[in-house]
């Protein structure tokens, strides 16, 4: 009894403190999931061999495991700053000195250099300005233009939508009513799914109210942490949801033919989106009783995570486009690379790019820009200790 107390102490503390190691590497994992699932030949391997491909696939709902992170980190923020002065004020215009500039950064590429063929090349038909708005997840609604890069900003699209709102939810309500909340917004978002389920129910993941689960549980979370609970038996339960996702999914691609279609089955919609969402919480909270995730490589595959994420895509379509024309070059036939050993060989290089352009972001980017937060402090206790800390490293906080 007395151990367990202290764990739950240890948890509670490590959760209050500014920089959380395990979490960057969490974030790591989850950067490392989406890039994996999008640049590994996981479809030629869908051909020989389906169950390591359905594995590999399951790395597309890392972009879950973010939604989770993010819902625990910022929730925790705006309960912390929940008196300060500046409430809305910091934490809006923090939120959009780290998530703004990269993102149009790149929408004044590809939206404004539309005169370049290449460039224009990338785009279907359909409207352009929802991603401006981040409303570029609903796609049926607003008849958003596909985009061979852009479309991984629907998750951005959601998190903002979310933080539109919650910040005043949290200044509203108290503890209990804010845990009641994400937990109505975690069930509900989950039972929505579950009704709304169709023969065209693709665009249910990108749609906010039925993609809520992810970053409501995160919330939830870390207002049950604050409240006191260490939510401990996630440590016993998460080897069982782990097994239980494994068997949804591998389930869910016995009858199907592609293993784009693994994702959107049935089972999957209905109930493995939600368990999966369920095992990403409790492996966070694995994470915060642990060091497991303070590991060097997922550590700093976190720090530069949001870089990646938004641009892991174009690395690839870069390095790909590279190789072909070098091929030919040399007067190689260039159909080699689009087989599965050529697309294996691009994924090991675009792994060391990829890395490298989010290491770029960071440092010439991302984080001259996040020095700015230091302007729009919470309070007056933190604007006094991040003056003494200014040659400090960027923390979890900064990152989020």
């Amino acid at each position: 009894m007395k151990k367990e107390v202290d764990e739950k102490d240890r948890i509670t503390g490590s959760v209050e403190k500014e920089h959380m190691p395990a979490l960057d590497g969490l974030r790591g994992l989850a950067v490392l999931l989406v890039v994996v699932a999008h640049v590994f030949p996981v479809s030629q391997l869908f051909a020989y061999y389906k169950g390591p491909a359905i594995l590999l696939s399951i790395g597309s709902t890392g972009v879950d495991l973010f939604f989770v992170l993010s819902g625990f980190l910022i929730t925790g923020i705006l309960c912390e700053s929940k008196g300060s002065q500046h409430y809305f004020k910091s934490f809006y215009v923090r939120r959009v000195l780290r998530i703004f500039p990269l993102y149009y950064a790149l929408l004044a590429v590809f939206i404004g250099g539309t005169f370049v063929p290449a460039l224009e090349n990338l785009w279907g038909p359909g409207n352009r300005w929802p991603y401006w708005i981040y409303l570029s997840n609903f796609y049926p609604e607003f008849a958003v233009a596909p985009h061979s890069f852009l479309l991984v900003c629907w998750s951005l699209a959601i998190e903002e939508q979310y933080y539109l709102v919650w910040p005043w939810v949290v200044r509203s309500l108290q503890i209990r009513g804010l845990i009641l909340a994400a937990a109505i917004l975690f069930v509900g978002s989950w039972v929505l799914r579950i009704i709304l389920y169709g023969p065209n129910s693709d665009h249910l993941y990108h749609f906010t109210f039925t993609h809520l689960d992810g970053i409501a549980l995160g919330s939830l979370i870390r207002l049950l942490h604050i409240n006191g609970h260490g939510l401990l038996f996630a440590r016993r339960v998460f080897p069982y949801l782990l097994m239980t996702v494994i068997c949804f999914w591998l389930y869910a691609g016995l009858d199907v033919t592609s293993i784009d279609r693994v994702f959107y089955a049935p089972a999957m919609v209905q109930f493995g989106w939600g368990l999966t969402t369920l095992m990403y919480g409790a492996l966070l909270i694995v994470a915060l009783n642990g060091r497991a995730f303070e590991i060097p490589f997922l550590m700093r595959w976190g720090k530069y995570s949001y870089a990646i994420y938004l641009t892991h895509l174009i690395v690839f379509w870069f390095i790909h486009g590279t190789l072909r024309a070098l091929t030919k070059t040399v007067g190689i036939d260039a159909s080699w690379i689009d087989e599965f050993a050529g697309r294996a060989i691009m994924f090991c290089i675009a792994l060391f790019a990829i890395y490298f352009v989010g290491k770029l972001s960071w440092s010439y980017v991302e984080g001259p820009i996040n020095e700015l937060k230091r302007k729009f402090p919470y309070s007056r206790s933190e604007a006094l200790g991040l003056a003494m800390n200014r040659k400090s490293a960027y923390s979890s906080r900064d990152r989020s």
